[in-house]
């Protein structure tokens, strides 16, 4: 305020001192009444006052309308951004089998569709029978029955039951999965994380994990030919073993794996697919077979069929044919047939 009235004063001296020059410039007048020039200079200061008083109200009135939209200005663009850091979106769900459940706080339970979206510390639960999918952080995460999990930005809470994780797709950061008995995080990977009053169960099929369980740090590599798992009893004992990388532990998952659009793919981009969701380990009978493989166009939508079940759905309509082996080998073999009208190749 006192800068305001300092900017007036100023502005009133120099207005004084114009009308000084002006007069002086004049030159010499006639003699005027003493009286007549009292009231000639009262009625010019007070003209001059309000002059003043006018330059002074508009300055104030126009900083304090700019005033008055800054601070719209910032309170306007500081709703939305606290609004969107709280509501923001960090994760979406993908698929579901069965129902699924997502409460926030002490909020009604709401019923999930593919499509809704994940806020931070939103608490998603699966009933009996049913699964769900997630993409997190560019990674597909998925729930098995009987599951609840709390999700923030920088990780994730399994409070009960069991969800696997595939972070593979070209995603440079680890995901970190927290219970009360330790903490997992991946290196690039495809693993699964069990959790109850028991203890905590961690299994690794491709790349690697760190389990920090207190003090220490325990790491799970998975080979070429079985995966490797490290759990944590409930009196914290801590054991590591070998594992399968497909059978009964990992079929749930296929329930809400995210369907392979094959219109216009290769044979050969829907087996590498297959065999990862699967965890198969593929393997061609020679190069003919990769050959014909990458060559071979194919059509139509098996969106229905889990990634096990379309093996030999897409494979039917091509001259490739699959083994399964024992130990987790899927073999593709070339045949000599040419009789097959679904079969469009490149050349």
């Amino acid at each position: 305020m006192n800068d305001h009235n300092n900017i007036g004063d100023e502005n009133q001296a120099k207005d004084e001192e114009t009308i000084k020059r002006l007069l002086q410039a004049a030159g010499r007048r006639a003699e005027i009444p003493e009286d007549t020039k009292r009231i000639w200079e009262e009625t010019f200061r007070r003209e001059l006052g309000v002059a003043v008083q006018k330059r002074r109200w508009r300055f104030r009135t126009i900083t304090g309308a700019l005033c008055a939209t800054v601070l719209l200005a910032i309170f306007y663009w500081a709703v939305p951004m606290q609004q969107s850091a709280t509501h923001a979106q960090i994760a979406r769900i993908t698929d579901i089998a069965g129902s699924g459940f997502a409460s926030i706080g002490a909020q009604q339970q709401q019923r999930l569709q593919p499509g809704s979206s994940v806020t931070p510390a939103t608490l998603l639960q699966t009933p009996e029978k049913s699964r769900l999918a997630i993409d997190y952080a560019n990674a597909s995460v998925r729930l098995n029955e009987h599951t609840r999990i709390r999700v923030f930005k920088d990780y994730i809470e399994l409070l009960s039951g069991q969800i696997y994780i595939d972070n593979n797709n070209n995603n440079l950061s680890s995901i970190r999965v927290k219970t009360s008995i330790a903490e997992i995080r991946d290196i690039g990977t495809q693993f699964s994380v069990s959790y109850s009053a028991e203890g905590l169960t961690t299994m690794v099929r491709e790349g690697e994990i760190l389990v920090d369980f207190g003090r220490d740090e325990y790491k799970a590599t998975a080979k070429a030919d079985f995966a490797q798992s490290i759990s944590i009893s409930n009196n914290r004992e801590v054991s590591k073993s070998r594992a399968r990388k497909q059978g009964d532990e990992w079929d749930w998952i296929l329930e809400v794996a995210s369907p392979f659009a094959i219109e216009g793919r290769t044979a050969y981009d829907f087996l590498q697919w297959s065999a990862r969701e699967t965890g198969l380990r593929l393997d061609f009978d020679d190069h003919r077979a990769q050959l014909h493989a990458q060559r071979t166009i194919l059509h139509g939508d098996v969106s229905t069929l889990n990634p096990n079940t379309a093996i030999e759905v897409v494979l039917a309509t091509t001259r490739l044919t699959a083994d399964r082996s024992e130990d987790g080998r899927l073999r593709i073999l070339l045949s000599e047939r040419n009789d097959n009208p679904y079969r469009r190749n490149k050349g």
